[in-house]
């Protein structure tokens, strides 16, 4: 989880010598890792896609029965995890440490 922490901590920038009609390395890798972590926990991703510019606005990972797993900032622009099912935000979490972020992909099922 080396990558993803990065983004919930705010301590990566993208390379701006990258064309932006090609995806960016760490991006690749922060959702690949995060994709990882759900199908190692038992979740089938059906989609992974990004928005992102020189930071990560976004990445988003559809899973089953329309719900989808938001990796994002908030308002104040704390990094922050939702859960949004048929595009409703219900339930969000700012994993601090890796444990968190395990923890909440652990406890998915019960949101």
């Amino acid at each position: 989880m080396e990558n993803i922490m990065k983004f919930f901590k705010e301590t990566y920038e993208l390379d701006s010598s990258i064309p932006m009609d090609q995806d960016d390395p760490l991006v690749i890798s922060m959702q690949n890792e995060f994709k990882g972590l759900l199908e190692e926990n038992g979740y089938t991703v059906r989609d992974a896609y990004s928005e992102y510019d020189e930071y990560i606005n976004s990445m988003s990972f559809d899973l089953e029965n329309n719900k989808e797993i938001r990796i994002t900032h908030d308002d104040d622009g704390i990094p922050c995890i939702d859960i949004v099912i048929d595009r409703d935000i219900i339930f969000t979490v700012r994993p601090k440490e890796e444990v968190d972020l395990h923890n909440f992909v652990r406890d998915l099922g019960n949101h």
